[in-house]
């Protein structure tokens, strides 16, 4: 049998029971936080993708009752010209420039901004 007495061996008891207890909730406590960071942000996701496809949604229906005008086919081939002639003018003093990818940032643009010239308004 142990040296202790009775009232050593139940104050041990006592001690040791309430440390336990006390480790059992702090790592409850952990596991439940991080649970409820983890589902937090998964909810953040999933209402972050419900409300962008909801937006597009309206966007849709917006566009299918009321559509968004365009310029004319005569219209939109002159600007992209005009953009492909300002782009080969560029005075280039050095050689093997890619104009290709210069005119798919100027052809575009220059579009939008014929677009904004004829209707008056944001495009989007």
């Amino acid at each position: 049998m142990s040296e202790l007495g009775l009232p050593e061996m139940l104050f041990m008891h006592v001690i040791i029971g309430i440390s336990v207890f006390i480790i059992v909730n702090v790592v409850l406590v952990i596991v439940g936080s991080i649970f409820l960071f983890v589902g937090t942000i998964i909810y953040w996701l999933i209402a972050y993708e419900l409300e962008r496809m909801a937006e597009n949604i309206a966007y849709r229906i917006k566009d299918f009752f009321y559509p968004t005008p365009r310029l004319p086919e005569d219209e939109r081939d002159r600007v992209l010209r005009e953009a492909a002639d300002f782009v080969r003018s560029k005075h280039r003093p050095w050689g093997g420039d890619d104009l290709f990818a210069e005119y798919l940032w100027v052809g575009p643009e220059r579009v939008n901004l014929a677009w904004e010239k004829m209707y008056g308004k944001k495009r989007f």
